[in-house]
């Protein structure tokens, strides 16, 4: 893991992947031996290894397992010592540290596992929303014409002037470039509720979005957030790279770092082996 340069205005974005090839990879299937999930989940609090403990899908249970391990390795690393992180949630049930002054956020799409965490502690009380959206999710309901995806089928989450404004951005857009525009709105929404700690009961139609970022190929490993008109937090939405998921985040830092962090070496570290 990189050093933590300018920690006051940089926003830390780690993430990996728990598929290779579409299945999911030999350094997370191990964690089918019981002693090791067991002793994997054991560096959870107790209401979080509950949480794991009652999700039925295999995929989905190792990434909200690896997700909460990858937060754990972030602070042990900044701290220099290994400790279990006490968490607490709202009633909306987004998570926060306990005895710390950090903030941060997590998200997950197909297999890709997320965190967006930051260090300043003097921005306790400002928080991050972070989102994962999937283009291939909205290639499944085999639309015609994705326009009816914002003005018939999902039309309760659209306000009239993201229609209009949807309808002069189609006519100038090719099919790949419709689908990546509609995640990105999706995506932007539902990091804009979990911003808010609210999740999408807030009710995504109540945040409108016509007005934003170029979306970025994550080329490089540093960006910069830019101001949305209406919004207080400031926005990136990022490629994640070798994907097609795009990534929104929503925060009051002024500079993102990403950077992709190995499986198994996760998996490893707290396996004792590294």
């Amino acid at each position: 893991m990189t050093s933590l340069i300018n920690k006051d205005d940089t926003l830390f974005l780690y993430y990996t992947t728990l598929l290779k090839g579409g299945q999911i990879d030999e350094s997370v299937l191990q964690l089918r031996d019981e002693f090791k999930f067991e002793w994997l989940l054991r560096n959870l609090d107790l209401p979080s290894q509950l949480k794991v403990r009652n999700i039925k899908n295999e995929l989905d249970r190792y990434v909200k397992l690896i997700n909460m391990l990858i937060l754990s390795y972030v602070v042990s690393n900044v701290e220099n010592k290994r400790s279990k992180l006490e968490m607490t949630r709202n009633k909306y049930g987004k998570p926060k540290m306990l005895n710390r002054k950090y903030q941060f956020n997590i998200s997950d799409e197909n297999g890709l596992v997320s965190i967006a965490i930051g260090f300043n502690e003097n921005m306790e009380a400002e928080d991050i929303g972070m989102d994962l959206a999937n283009p291939k999710d909205i290639e499944r309901f085999e639309l015609s014409d994705l326009a009816h995806f914002y003005r018939k089928d999902f039309r309760g989450i659209f306000g009239d002037k993201e229609i209009e404004w949807l309808d002069q951005e189609f006519e100038r857009l090719d099919y790949n470039k419709r689908l990546q525009l509609l995640s990105q709105c999706w995506a932007l929404k539902e990091s804009y509720c979990k911003y808010l700690g609210v999740g999408i009961t807030a009710g995504m139609e109540n945040f409108p979005f016509t007005n934003f970022s170029v979306l970025k190929n994550a080329s490089g490993d540093c960006f910069e957030l830019s101001p949305i008109v209406g919004y207080k937090p400031l926005n990136i939405c990022l490629k994640i790279p070798e994907s097609e998921i795009i990534l929104s985040v929503f925060s009051h830092y002024l500079k993102v770092k990403l950077e992709k962090i190995d499986v198994k070496m996760i998996i490893d570290y707290f396996l004792n082996k590294v």
